[in-house]
């Protein structure tokens, strides 16, 4: 199962008059929806006693924004879900995965003046984790140095200034 279901609000700034109602409206679908799938099919998968719950996290989950501080929060907010239900699920033999990545050319993301993976490419990547039986999957170099930032002593995202969110 694949849980890629995700909505983007943009604001202009984290403490905007409209963020929490923002925010409120994207855990709904980002998290929410995610934690709503996942319990809908776990008691298929449990039975089976096999199966793999994939959660499309994003690299933003460990990346502070102020123009998607919503977003941010919710994918943040989607990986901790995804490392309870990998915690949980594995006794079921169900392995849960958390794919972070960049920016994914999709309808949400199509237009925009970025790099973008292609999703056959992230598909690819997925199912290489799958095989290789991996708990979270790093797409990109960006992503994977991303990671490796929140373990320094000054976490990397700390030392970013605003106009480098």
């Amino acid at each position: 199962m694949v849980n890629n279901a995700g909505i983007a609000l943009l604001n202009t700034q984290p403490v905007d008059a409209n963020i929490i109602e923002t925010t409120h409206k994207i855990l709904e679908t980002n998290l929410f929806g995610m934690m709503r799938g996942t319990q809908i099919f776990s008691p298929i998968l449990q039975q089976n006693q096999q199966g793999y719950v994939v959660n499309i996290l994003l690299d933003v989950s460990w990346e502070p924004s102020t123009s998607l501080t919503g977003y941010a929060i919710s994918k943040a907010a989607a990986w901790s879900y995804t490392n309870s239900s990998h915690q949980w699920l594995s006794q079921f033999y169900i392995q849960v995965m958390g794919v972070h990545v960049g920016f994914i050319d999709t309808d949400l993301t199509r237009g925009l003046p970025i790099a973008q993976f292609s999703p056959e490419f992230v598909a690819e990547q997925i199912f290489a984790g799958i095989q290789q039986n991996a708990y979270e999957v790093l797409v990109g170099e960006r992503t994977q140095s991303l990671k490796q930032g929140l373990s320094d002593v000054v976490a990397s995202y700390v030392k970013l200034k605003p106009d480098q969110i």
